[in-house]
């Protein structure tokens, strides 16, 4: 099978549509068309995406292997198998977390039998987890309830990126967030909730947790 046949045999398997498919990525229903047809190829940003998303490796997605299932290497595997080879690629599974609060350590939460796999070999140096979504706060960015985000442990967000954001250390929410001066705004993408701001004293109760990386959704 070629890549699109093979999108278009994953995207049938969750019963996903060309549009909806298309829409999760901010993608034409056309785009989606084009790639299925083999008329156009993805750019190896948005395979990689794909690969995430259906969570299978993008040697499968090209065809170059029938294992659908990435192979997954621990992190002490990659120290002991690595080698100059700037094409390998490693995966990890991370914990999927429900709730976090600050100063929370992600990572006793190790012993967790909820796990995701995600392609890893830019993730080693970093703290990574899955955040499952609750409520859908967010909808109009493509974040429903039961999506996966992938969130990197940090307190440096740009303007306008979406945030895992903690205010007066309750549990984390997701938000665009945007600061200016002594001000700091919390934007939902889903106008039926409220944009909340947070002038002077009142900016000390936000604790920034991390940065939304990538969306996976389970069907």
């Amino acid at each position: 099978m070629q890549l699109g046949e093979r999108l278009r045999a994953l995207r049938q398997e969750k019963g996903l549509t060309q549009s909806q498919l298309g829409s999760h990525f901010n993608l034409a229903e056309s785009t989606i068309s084009l790639y299925e047809s083999g008329k156009r190829s993805p750019d190896y940003e948005m395979l990689k995406k794909f690969a995430l998303f259906f969570n299978v490796t993008t040697d499968y997605l090209l065809g170059y292997t029938e294992d659908i299932c990435p192979r997954v290497f621990t992190e002490e595997e990659f120290s002991e198998n690595s080698t100059n080879d700037e094409t390998k690629t490693i995966y990890r599974t991370l914990p999927v977390l429900s709730d976090i609060r600050p100063g929370q350590k992600i990572f006793s939460h190790e012993y967790c039998s909820d796990r995701e796999c995600v392609c890893g070999d830019n993730l080693l140096n970093d703290k990574y987890y899955w955040l499952r979504i609750r409520d859908d706060s967010m909808k109009n960015d493509h974040i429903i309830p039961g999506d996966l985000c992938l969130i990197k442990e940090t307190t440096q967000v740009k303007n306008g990126e979406i945030a895992l954001v903690s205010v007066d250390n309750d549990t984390g929410k997701l938000f665009r967030i945007y600061r200016k001066d002594s001000t700091i705004v919390l934007q939902p993408s889903n106008t039926a909730y409220p944009v909340k701001i947070y002038a002077g004293g009142e900016s000390l109760k936000i604790k920034v947790m991390g940065k939304a990386l990538e969306i996976k959704r389970k069907l």
